[in-house]
C-alpha cells in the first residue's frame, strides 16, 4: 500500500501542466457551441435567386410570400410558416437555425438555403 501513495504523489508542476490540460479544454468546448455568425438566408423559386436576407442585421423578424410559401425570417432563423402544398412537408421542417440547413418545397418549386460562414455541420444526408 506504501509504494500506490508515493505512485499518486503530485508536484506542483504536475498541477500547473494539469491545470493549462484543463484550460485549454474549457476554452476549446466554449468556442465549439459559439453561434455559427454570418447567416445568410437565400430563397429560390424555379432554380432563380429571389431573395436573400442576412439574420444578422434583421433587428424584427418579417413574413414574405413565394409561390404559395409563406417564410418568416427571424434573427435566429428561417421557418415556412405555410404553404398550399398537399404534404406539407416544407412547414413539418421546422426552423431552420444552422448554415448548411435546406428546406424545399417540391410541388411550389421553392428552396430556403440557410449560409453560415462558420458552419457547425460539414454536410447534410438524407
Amino acid at each position: 500500500m506504501k509504494g500506490f501513495v508515493s505512485a499518486l504523489s503530485v508536484k506542483k508542476g504536475d498541477l500547473v501542466i494539469l491545470a493549462f490540460l484543463v484550460l485549454i479544454v474549457v476554452v476549446w468546448f466554449a468556442f465549439s457551441f459559439r453561434g455559427s455568425g454570418g447567416m445568410t438566408a437565400t430563397v429560390y423559386v424555379d432554380g432563380k435567386e429571389q431573395l436573400s436576407v442576412s439574420l444578422d442585421e434583421l433587428e424584427d423578424s418579417f413574413r414574405q410570400s413565394f409561390e404559395g410559401c409563406e417564410i418568416l425570417f427571424e434573427p435566429d432563423g428561417v421557418t415556412v410558416i405555410s404553404s398550399d402544398c398537399r404534404n406539407q412537408l416544407c412547414v413539418k421542417e421546422g426552423k431552420l437555425k444552422s448554415g448548411g440547413s435546406v428546406c424545399a418545397c417540391v410541388p411550389n418549386r421553392v428552396v430556403v438555403v440557410l449560409a453560415a460562414e462558420r458552419s457547425k455541420v460539414d454536410a447534410v444526408t438524407y
